[in-house]
C-alpha cells in the first residue's frame, strides 16, 4: 500500500504489520540503517502508528525518545555539520556526526518522511524566531544531550562541566508542531523558551572583557536569566554580576579536524588571571575526544 502521511495511511485501513519499516524499504534505506532501530527502540513506533487513537504529539515525543536514545550510543555533537548528513544522512548511516540543526533536521525527516506527519516545522526563517531558532549568544538549561560524550560546556570556580550539564550556543535550531517545541538534541518539548534557555548573552567590550584573558578577549555579561532557572549554591544567576570567559576549544577529532564546542567559565570576579585560565584550559568537558567510529 502507497501512502505519503498517516492520515492518508489511516484513511485507507491501514495495512501490514510494519508499515514504517516498509516505508524505510521503499525510501530506499539499507537493512543496517540507523533509522530502522529507531522506528522500535526502546519505543515500538510501528504499534503506535497503527493506532488511529494515537495522536501526533505522543507519536512525535516517542520517536524523539528513540531518536535521542540512539544517539546516546552512536552519535557526535559537534560545532559544525558535512553535507553528508543532509536529506536524512544521519538516519541513514551517511553520518555519524553532526550540529543541532543536523540533528533537528533528521528527526524532522523521520516525522514527515517515515512517520508522514503532517504540519512540522523546521528552520531559520525571520518569522520563525522563537519557534523554529534561537537567535544569539546563550546557555541552555541543565540537560543531558543526544550526544553522552558531552557532559557540558560551561563551569564555574566550584562547579565542574558535569555538574552544571549547561551548554553555551550561538544559535540554535528545533523543530516545532502546534506550538510545541520539539528539541531532538536534548529529548525535550516546550511550550516557550524559558524552559530551553537559561539565560542570554551580551558581547562585553574590549576593554571589560580584557580583565578576563580569555581566549580571542571574548567574554560575555549574564542577561535575561529565565525565572525557571534553578540557583544552586554558590550559582544564583540573578544576584550579583555574572560574566561567561571563553576558555577555548575543547577536543572533538574527527581525523585531523577538532569539531569541538567552545568552553566557558561562569564567573562573578570582576578579573580572571592568565595563569588561572590556563589551569582552567586542562579540564574538559566531554569524555571521549574523537568522533564516534573515527
Amino acid at each position: 500500500m502507497t501512502w505519503t502521511t498517516r492520515r492518508e495511511y489511516l484513511a485507507r485501513g491501514g495495512g501490514g504489520a510494519t508499515p514504517l519499516a516498509d516505508k524505510l524499504t521503499a525510501l530506499g534505506f539499507a537493512a543496517t540503517a540507523p533509522a530502522r532501530t529507531i522506528i522500535t527502540q526502546p519505543n515500538n513506533l510501528e504499534t503506535a502508528f497503527r493506532d488511529g487513537t494515537v495522536q501526533a504529539p505522543q507519536l512525535l515525543t516517542d520517536l524523539m525518545l528513540n531518536f535521542w536514545t540512539y544517539g546516546r550510543a552512536h552519535w557526535s555533537w559537534t560545532a559544525s555539520s558535512t553535507g553528508a548528513v543532509a536529506d536524512g544522512g544521519l538516519v541513514k548511516g551517511a553520518a555519524n556526526f553532526c550540529a543541532c540543526g543536523g540533528f533537528n533536521d533528521n528527526f524532522a525527516y523521520m516525522a514527515t518522511r517515515v512517520l508522514g506527519i503532517e504540519g512540522m516545522r523546521k528552520g531559520n526563517a525571520e518569522d520563525a524566531k522563537g519557534q523554529t531558532w534561537y537567535k544569539g549568544n546563550f546557555v541552555t538549561m541543565p540537560e543531558d544531550v543526544i550526544d553522552s560524550k558531552w557532559v557540558g560546556n560551561v563551569m564555574t570556580h566550584n562547579y565542574p562541566y558535569s555538574a552544571l550539564r549547561m551548554f553555551k550556543f550561538t544559535d540554535h535550531y528545533f523543530c516545532n508542531y502546534n506550538g510545541v517545541i520539539f528539541d531532538a538534541t536534548g529529548n525535550a518539548t516546550h511550550t516557550n523558551i524559558n524552559t530551553m534557555v537559561a539565560f542570554d548573552l551580551e558581547v562585553l567590550p574590549a576593554d571589560a572583557a580584557r580583565e578576563y584573558n580569555g581566549v580571542n578577549a571574548q567574554a560575555f555579561l549574564v542577561k535575561n536569566v529565565s525565572s525557571q532557572f534553578v540557583p544552586k549554591a554558590d550559582l544564583n544567576l540573578s544576584v550579583g554580576r555574572w560574566v561567561l570567559v571563553n576558555l577555548g576549544s575543547d577536543t572533538l577529532l574527527e581525523n585531523t579536524n577538532n569539531r569541538a564546542f567552545n568552553r566557558c567559565l561562569l564567573t562573578t570576579q570582576t578579573k580572571v588571571g592568565k595563569s588561572e585560565i590556563e589551569n582552567m584550559q586542562f579540564q574538559s568537558g566531554r569524555t571521549e575526544k574523537r568522533v564516534r567510529g573515527m
